[in-house]
Protein backbone atom coordinates (compact mmCIF):
# COMPACT_ATOMS: atom_id res chain seq x y z
CA UNK A 1 0.00 0.00 0.00
CA UNK A 2 1.22 4.01 -1.10
CA UNK A 3 -0.68 6.24 1.20
CA UNK A 4 0.26 8.97 -0.75
CA UNK A 5 0.00 11.59 1.47
CA UNK A 6 2.33 11.28 4.14
CA UNK A 7 2.79 14.74 6.16
CA UNK A 8 2.94 15.28 10.15
CA UNK A 9 -0.71 16.27 10.23
CA UNK A 10 -1.26 12.76 8.77
CA UNK A 11 1.11 10.96 11.81
CA UNK A 12 -0.53 11.77 14.92
CA UNK A 13 1.02 10.26 18.66
CA UNK A 14 -1.07 8.83 21.44
CA UNK A 15 -1.96 10.60 23.98
CA UNK A 16 -2.19 7.87 26.28
CA UNK A 17 1.48 5.97 26.93
CA UNK A 18 1.68 2.56 27.01
CA UNK A 19 4.45 0.28 28.81
CA UNK A 20 5.95 0.72 25.54
CA UNK A 21 5.69 4.05 25.15
CA UNK A 22 3.73 6.34 22.56
CA UNK A 23 2.35 5.16 19.71
CA UNK A 24 1.88 6.50 16.15
CA UNK A 25 -1.04 6.20 13.88
CA UNK A 26 -0.90 7.48 10.27
CA UNK A 27 -4.51 8.57 9.19
CA UNK A 28 -6.01 9.85 6.02
CA UNK A 29 -5.84 6.81 3.46
CA UNK A 30 -8.13 9.02 1.47
CA UNK A 31 -5.57 8.95 -0.95
CA UNK A 32 -3.79 5.46 -0.49
CA UNK A 33 -3.70 2.81 -3.23
CA UNK A 34 -2.94 -1.08 -4.04
CA UNK A 35 0.34 -1.24 -5.38
CA UNK A 36 -0.56 -2.86 -8.77
CA UNK A 37 -0.86 -2.42 -12.26
CA UNK A 38 -4.48 -2.37 -11.79
CA UNK A 39 -4.43 1.29 -10.51
CA UNK A 40 -3.22 2.65 -13.71
CA UNK A 41 -5.96 5.55 -13.53
CA UNK A 42 -4.59 7.53 -11.01
CA UNK A 43 -4.08 11.42 -11.45
CA UNK A 44 -0.97 13.53 -10.30
CA UNK A 45 -4.13 15.73 -8.16
CA UNK A 46 -4.61 12.51 -5.97
CA UNK A 47 -1.41 13.05 -4.78
CA UNK A 48 -0.57 14.94 -1.52
CA UNK A 49 1.70 18.04 -0.70
CA UNK A 50 4.36 18.75 -3.65
CA UNK A 51 6.72 19.03 -0.67
CA UNK A 52 6.23 15.67 0.52
CA UNK A 53 6.05 14.03 -3.08
CA UNK A 54 9.60 11.90 -3.91
CA UNK A 55 11.67 12.85 -7.18
CA UNK A 56 11.18 10.00 -9.15
CA UNK A 57 7.50 11.54 -9.83
CA UNK A 58 8.98 14.54 -11.55
CA UNK A 59 12.44 12.99 -13.29
CA UNK A 60 11.34 9.47 -14.59
CA UNK A 61 8.00 10.19 -16.42
CA UNK A 62 6.52 7.27 -14.69
CA UNK A 63 3.00 7.05 -13.56
CA UNK A 64 1.45 6.98 -10.18
CA UNK A 65 0.32 3.63 -10.48
CA UNK A 66 4.53 2.34 -10.94
CA UNK A 67 5.48 4.02 -7.84
CA UNK A 68 6.51 1.62 -4.55
CA UNK A 69 5.73 2.12 -1.32
CA UNK A 70 9.52 3.83 -1.23
CA UNK A 71 7.68 6.83 -2.22
CA UNK A 72 6.20 6.77 1.22
CA UNK A 73 9.90 6.01 2.83
CA UNK A 74 10.98 9.54 1.30
CA UNK A 75 7.41 11.32 2.64
CA UNK A 76 8.87 9.96 5.77
CA UNK A 77 12.36 11.23 5.22
CA UNK A 78 10.95 14.84 4.55
CA UNK A 79 8.42 14.56 7.80
CA UNK A 80 12.00 13.55 10.04
CA UNK A 81 13.05 16.93 8.61
CA UNK A 82 9.98 18.64 9.72
CA UNK A 83 10.62 16.92 13.04
CA UNK A 84 14.25 17.34 13.92
CA UNK A 85 14.33 20.88 12.31
CA UNK A 86 10.79 22.16 13.17
CA UNK A 87 10.96 23.95 9.76
CA UNK A 88 8.20 23.39 7.18
CA UNK A 89 10.69 22.21 3.79
CA UNK A 90 10.81 24.50 0.86
CA UNK A 91 9.62 27.65 3.12
CA UNK A 92 8.52 30.02 0.54
CA UNK A 93 8.60 27.83 -2.28
CA UNK A 94 5.99 27.55 -5.19
CA UNK A 95 4.96 24.18 -5.81
CA UNK A 96 6.92 24.94 -9.39
CA UNK A 97 10.20 25.50 -7.14
CA UNK A 98 9.97 22.77 -5.15
CA UNK A 99 9.40 20.37 -7.74
CA UNK A 100 12.52 21.87 -9.56
CA UNK A 101 14.50 21.42 -6.30
CA UNK A 102 13.41 17.70 -5.56
CA UNK A 103 13.77 17.01 -9.05
CA UNK A 104 17.60 18.38 -9.48
CA UNK A 105 18.03 16.01 -6.15
CA UNK A 106 18.83 19.39 -3.73
CA UNK A 107 18.27 17.64 0.11
CA UNK A 108 17.75 19.40 2.89
CA UNK A 109 20.61 19.34 5.37
CA UNK A 110 20.06 18.68 8.62
CA UNK A 111 21.74 20.38 11.63
CA UNK A 112 25.13 20.51 12.56
CA UNK A 113 24.24 18.88 16.51
CA UNK A 114 22.00 15.87 14.97
CA UNK A 115 23.95 12.49 14.95
CA UNK A 116 25.34 11.50 12.44
CA UNK A 117 23.68 7.86 12.74
CA UNK A 118 20.24 10.13 12.47
CA UNK A 119 21.56 11.97 9.46
CA UNK A 120 22.69 8.80 7.31
CA UNK A 121 19.30 7.46 7.94
CA UNK A 122 17.28 10.43 7.06
CA UNK A 123 19.61 11.12 3.78
CA UNK A 124 19.36 7.85 2.40
CA UNK A 125 15.43 7.87 2.96
CA UNK A 126 15.48 11.04 0.94
CA UNK A 127 17.42 9.74 -1.53
CA UNK A 128 17.03 10.36 -5.59
CA UNK A 129 16.63 6.73 -6.23
CA UNK A 130 13.86 4.47 -4.89
CA UNK A 131 16.39 1.57 -4.69
CA UNK A 132 19.26 3.48 -2.54
CA UNK A 133 16.01 4.05 0.44
CA UNK A 134 15.16 1.53 2.80
CA UNK A 135 12.13 -0.64 2.56
CA UNK A 136 9.82 0.27 5.50
CA UNK A 137 10.89 -2.79 7.84
CA UNK A 138 14.82 -1.19 7.30
CA UNK A 139 14.03 1.96 8.28
CA UNK A 140 12.40 1.16 11.44
CA UNK A 141 15.48 -1.25 12.26
CA UNK A 142 17.64 1.71 11.29
CA UNK A 143 15.69 4.24 13.43
CA UNK A 144 15.70 1.67 16.11
CA UNK A 145 19.74 1.67 16.07
CA UNK A 146 19.24 5.33 16.23
CA UNK A 147 17.43 5.40 19.22
CA UNK A 148 19.63 2.69 21.02
CA UNK A 149 22.26 4.92 20.46
CA UNK A 150 20.79 8.02 21.73
CA UNK A 151 19.22 5.88 24.51
CA UNK A 152 22.63 5.28 25.64
CA UNK A 153 23.18 8.91 25.93
CA UNK A 154 21.36 11.50 28.44
CA UNK A 155 17.84 10.53 26.71
CA UNK A 156 15.17 8.80 28.64
CA UNK A 157 13.98 6.80 25.72
CA UNK A 158 10.78 4.24 26.38
CA UNK A 159 9.06 5.31 23.14
CA UNK A 160 8.88 1.76 20.65
CA UNK A 161 8.83 0.99 16.99
CA UNK A 162 7.07 -2.70 17.55
CA UNK A 163 4.04 -1.01 16.04
CA UNK A 164 5.46 0.32 13.23
CA UNK A 165 6.88 -2.85 12.13
CA UNK A 166 3.76 -4.85 12.47
CA UNK A 167 2.24 -2.22 10.25
CA UNK A 168 5.19 -2.70 7.68
CA UNK A 169 4.60 -6.34 6.81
Amino acid sequence: IIHGDLTPSNVMLTSQRTKRGYTYKVCDFGRARICDKETQAIMMQTMGSVAHMPPELFVSNIDLASLTPKADVYALGVIMYQVVTAKSPFAGLSPPQVIVRVAGGTSLNLPDEVPQSLKQVYLRSISREPRDRPDATDLITELEKVKQELCGRAFNCTSSFDGLRSQAH
